[in-house]
């Protein structure tokens, strides 16, 4: 779960695709990363982050899809993901 929404892949999948040869790359927050990490510890993990905070709420702002409540919850998520790393 991401603010409010839902997320997921299927563990078959990426052990299917482990088990042929393949590489898989999943775009997950932190939390989904954490969770991956205790089934595959030797796993290679990287974090992207804004260049700041500022331009992650204009980034934001300007996708022009969500509301002020919605960019706040975004925004704190953001935050503690960051302190997390």
């Amino acid at each position: 779960q991401y603010v409010d929404n839902y997320y997921g892949t299927p563990l078959k999948y990426v052990n299917e695709m482990l088990d042929s040869g393949k590489d898989v790359f999943l775009e997950i927050e932190v939390k989904g990363a954490m969770q991956v990490r205790e089934k595959a510890p030797d796993g290679l993990f990287i974090f992207l982050t804004p260049p700041d905070l500022m331009e992650l709420r204009q980034r934001i702002i300007n996708r022009g899809t969500d509301d002020i409540d919605t960019i706040n919850k975004r925004m704190k998520k953001a935050v503690d993901e960051i302190e997390m790393m």
